[in-house]
C-alpha cells in the first residue's frame, strides 16, 4: 500500500452523483480527507493546504478536493455544508466511499458538529434570494438550484438528524439547475425553508469547540500511534 493510501482517512462522493442530479456528462466528484506526514504536521513548515485536482479517464472526469483531517474538522465545526453532508449522509451513494477506522471514529462523534454553526453558511449561500432579488437580475439557474439544495438538506438534517442520498427532491433540483423550473412559488418555498431554519436555530445546540478539539487531538494521536504518550 502506498504511503498516500496509508494516510487516507476517507474518500467520499459529493456533487451531482451523490445528490441524484447527475447527467451523462456529469463529473465524478470526491472529497478526500488525509493526515499529513508527521514531520509536516508537527514541523515548522506546516501542513499543506487543501488541494484540488481534475483527472480524466475512460469512465469520465474525476474532480477531487483534498483536505487534511484538521482542515476538514475545522470546516465541519464552522458548519460548511460539504463537510456536514459527508458526516451525516446515509444511503446507497455513500457506498462508494472509501473509509478508515479514523473516519468511522470521527462519524461516531458527528453530533458534536450538529450545532447553530450549521445555519450561517447556508443562509449566506441563499443571500438575497428572499429579499427581492429575482432570477432575471442576477441569479443563474445553477445558483438557484444550489441555494435550494443546501436549504433542503439542512431542513432535512434538522428534522431527521440525517441527510438521505440520493436527495428526495433531486429531480426538482435538476429542473431548477436546467432552468426548467422557475416561478414565484419556488421563491415562496425557499422563503418558507429559510423561515423554518431560522425558527429552529435557537433550539440547536451551541458548538462545543473544546470537545471538538479533544476529538481532533485524539484522532491525530491515534493515527501517529502516539496515544500511549498522551
Amino acid at each position: 500500500m502506498s504511503k498516500q493510501n496509508d494516510n487516507l482517512v476517507a474518500k467520499l462522493p459529493t456533487g451531482s452523483r451523490l445528490y441524484g442530479t447527475a447527467t451523462e456528462k456529469s463529473d465524478f466528484d470526491f472529497q478526500e480527507i488525509y493526515v499529513p506526514e508527521m514531520a509536516s504536521f508537527f514541523g515548522i513548515g506546516g501542513e499543506k493546504k487543501s488541494k484540488h485536482s481534475i483527472t480524466a479517464d475512460s469512465a469520465g472526469t474525476v474532480d477531487t478536493t483534498r483536505h487534511t483531517l484538521r482542515d476538514f474538522i475545522k470546516l465541519a465545526a464552522k458548519g460548511n455544508p460539504q463537510q456536514i453532508e459527508a458526516l451525516f449522509g446515509v444511503g446507497d451513494p455513500m457506498s462508494l466511499a472509501q473509509t478508515s477506522p479514523i473516519w468511522r471514529a470521527l462519524t461516531e462523534g458527528k453530533y458534536l458538529f450538529y450545532s447553530k454553526e450549521m445555519v450561517r453558511p447556508v443562509l449566506g449561500i441563499v443571500g438575497g434570494l428572499t429579499n427581492g432579488v429575482t432570477y432575471k437580475v442576477g441569479r443563474s439557474p445553477k445558483e438557484l438550484s444550489h441555494a435550494y439544495r443546501v436549504l433542503s438538506q439542512l431542513k432535512e438534517l434538522i428534522m431527521t438528524s440525517t441527510i438521505a442520498y440520493p436527495l428526495i427532491n433531486s429531480e426538482k433540483i435538476l429542473q431548477i439547475k436546467n432552468g426548467d423550473f422557475y416561478s414565484s412559488e419556488l421563491y415562496d418555498e425557499i422563503t418558507e425553508m429559510v423561515d423554518f431554519i431560522r425558527t429552529k436555530e435557537s433550539s440547536l445546540p451551541d458548538l462545543d469547540a473544546d470537545k471538538i478539539s479533544t476529538l481532533s487531538t485524539m484522532l491525530h494521536l491515534w493515527h501517529y500511534d502516539l496515544l500511549k504518550y498522551a
